[in-house]
This record gives structure tokens, sequence and C-alpha cells, in this order.
């Protein structure tokens, strides 16, 4: 697994949107459905929005931590993760310690 595409904050909409739409299939009946996560609860708002507008069905994640468990119940066909969040930055950091204290 890994990313196939990338921007960098702050996002253009329509370069946003032109991304997405890469990835969907106009002709299908179902919406499309994104996950996005973001901790930053007004850039992720704008993004719903935004691809609302475009009749994508979309879930909001505000809290990085629970990603694994909406990703279980949602079932996206796309994800939109925001890479640097605070709290699994610190998250990583705590594991990486514990993790390098029991090989010692």
């Amino acid at each position: 697994a890994g990313a196939s595409r990338y921007l960098t904050k702050p996002i253009a909409r329509d370069k946003f949107l032109d991304l997405v739409e890469t990835f969907s299939h106009p002709e299908s009946q179902t919406p499309y459905r994104i996950l996005l996560v973001d901790d930053d609860e007004q850039v992720l708002a704008a993004m719903a929005a935004t691809l609302r507008i475009k009749r994508f069905d979309v879930k909001e994640v505000s809290q990085p931590l629970t990603t694994l468990d909406h990703i279980k119940a949602f079932k996206p066909d796309v994800l939109v993760l925001d890479v640097y969040m605070p709290a699994l930055a610190q998250r990583a950091r705590q594991n990486a310690a514990l993790f390098s204290k029991e090989a010692e």
C-alpha cells in the first residue's frame, strides 16, 4: 500500500476536485465513497462541502486515531488523509520510544 497521489496545503479547490475525479466513475449509479481524515475541522468541512457539491458520498473524521474504525464501517473507495497531524505524530513518537526500550 501507499499513496498514489498527494497535494500540499493550501489546497486549491479546483485542483483537489480534478484529482478526486480521476478516481471516480461517472457512469456509476452509486455515489463514490470518500473518507476524509484531517484534525483541522475547518479544512475538513471545506473539503467535504466541495465533494458533496459533486455528489460524492463523504464521511468526515476529525479524530485521526479512529480512522481504522471508520474505514471498516464506511468502506470508502478513496481515503483522503492529512499526513501531518500532531496527535498521530505524538502517538508515533510514544510507540517508537516504547519499541526501542523493549529492544534493549
